[in-house]
């Protein structure tokens, strides 16, 4: 985030730089917090994650240098994938909103 941004410049930004696609009709659905430690540093960290649902103003993503991969997961799979964040309750979220 820089300095001078919103929690949503700052998403839309990124959303942009990492999939070459702008992200319309955000809206925030959750905040969570995660504890754990860096196992390579030693170092705890605590992230406070602002989750947002939102659409892409298209399907044709390209991700950026920083990634090597990306994939589209079925609402009904997302709890099987592995986050860091509590699945379940987003998708409730997400079903009411």
């Amino acid at each position: 985030m820089k300095f001078d941004e919103t929690t949503v410049e700052t998403l839309q930004r990124d959303i942009t730089e990492e999939t070459g696609t702008c992200l319309k009709n955000q809206a925030l659905l959750d905040v969570q917090t995660v504890q754990a430690r860096a196992k390579k540093k030693g170092i705890d960290y605590h992230i406070i994650a602002l989750i947002y649902k939102g659409r892409l103003s298209n399907d044709n993503v390209k991700i950026s240098a920083e990634h090597n991969a990306f994939k589209w997961v079925p609402l009904e799979h997302l709890v099987k994938e592995r986050f860091d964040f509590d699945a379940k309750r987003l998708i409730k979220l997400y079903k009411q909103k």
